[in-house]
């Protein structure tokens, strides 16, 4: 089939032309598409933390004793959440990927949380909730401590003011009174 003269197609500069602009455009946006993942699964899991302290400051206004010890938050396991079940839907929550989580000391496998019910010696919190993000832009900066830190979760060495060193190494933390 033959062109008419007064049809006109595109040349190869102007193909050129989009096909450079699209690439440029997917490079740009390229990360945050690749990012969203992982800040829907951080996002998941400080609502998860921000539940569980809800729920147990709930309970706590109730009555109910507030679970105590310093462990993962698994069904049957210490520290016992069973007062508190009801307050968090019927099951304790779980990390979106079931990922190990590991505070100083203190390890947590298949996807659990990390609790203390343990007051540090100020007495300026009586539980905490801790969860390993995977990058640092779901979160307060305020609520950000390093995983890897020496000091145990719920001691009175617990530093609130140490920066994350890197997405790797990087917890939320909720404190509760």
């Amino acid at each position: 089939m033959k062109l008419n003269k007064n049809q006109k197609g595109f040349t190869l500069i102007e193909l050129l032309i989009v096909i450079t602009i699209i690439g440029i455009l997917a490079v740009a946006f390229l990360p945050s598409i690749l990012g969203a993942p992982a800040q829907a699964r951080d996002s998941q899991r400080i609502a998860s933390v921000g539940n569980v302290a809800e729920a147990l400051a709930l309970g706590s206004l109730n009555g109910d004793a507030l679970p105590t010890g310093t462990g993962c938050m698994a069904s049957g396991s210490a520290p016992d959440f069973a007062n508190f079940i009801d307050e968090l839907g019927g099951s304790l929550p779980v990390d979106p990927l079931e990922t190990s989580i590991t505070y100083g000391t203190t390890a947590c496998a298949g996807g659990n949380y990390l609790y203390s019910g343990d007051p540090d010696a100020a007495g300026t919190y009586s539980y905490g909730i801790i969860a390993k993000l995977e990058n640092l832009d779901g979160a307060s900066a305020s609520q950000l401590v390093n995983c890897s830190e020496a000091d145990d979760f719920g001691t009175a060495g617990f530093d609130q003011s140490v920066a994350p060193t890197t997405d790797a190494n990087t917890c939320y933390y909720v404190l509760g009174q």
